[in-house]
């Protein structure tokens, strides 16, 4: 058994890749990050690889399945904060808006979605946002998933190309205050 601590420290390191970000997230510095994750490891994997390739006891193992249930069943009864995973277009948005009982992975975090979901299915973060493009099939029954909200945008700038407008310029000026507009309807 491991604590809550040294499990999410694995558990964030495993999703966000980078001991600064997982410390920023866990609230602690990054060699804390480092001692916690490797004490995991320890029990999940107590003997160390040898030679090149990968871990032979690499990809969860059951009892580190079984300690991700446990430990998501805790995040889930609000004792530690739920983790959710974003496109990098929405994380930053949703960073300053989240409710103080969810983490997001930083923006700069370009995961595919192939990989967020193999994250959800370990149980190492426990929701995310796709693109509806990207949601996973309908009949697959791991997953629960619905839209979030709609709106459908045309953004055209093809016209802009002779004028001597900038078209960063006039996406700010001019087109940011119209979709505005047309979402608050």
């Amino acid at each position: 058994m491991v604590t809550p601590e040294e499990l999410e420290a694995l558990d964030l390191m495993c999703w966000l890749r980078h001991g600064d970000d997982a410390a920023r997230l866990a609230y602690c510095n990054q060699s804390t990050i480092s001692r916690r994750s490797q004490q995991a490891l320890q029990v999940f994997h107590p003997f160390p690889s040898h030679g090149p390739g990968p871990h032979p006891l690499a990809g969860p193992s059951t009892l580190l399945q079984m300690e991700r249930e446990v430990h998501q069943l805790y995040r889930l009864s609000g004792r530690s904060r739920l983790r959710l995973h974003a496109p990098y277009w929405a994380s930053r948005v949703l960073a300053n808006q989240l409710d103080a009982g969810w983490m997001v992975n930083p923006a700069r975090q370009k995961e595919s979605v192939g990989a967020a979901l193999s994250l959800l299915e370990d149980r190492v973060i426990d929701a995310m946002i796709a693109e509806s493009s990207q949601r996973p099939a309908d009949d697959n029954p791991r997953f629960f998933s619905f839209d979030l909200y709609e709106v459908p945008l045309i953004l055209c700038v093809d016209a802009l190309a002779e004028k001597q407008v900038s078209k960063s310029l006039y996406c700010e000026k001019v087109l940011a205050p119209m979709m505005l507009e047309a979402c608050r309807v």
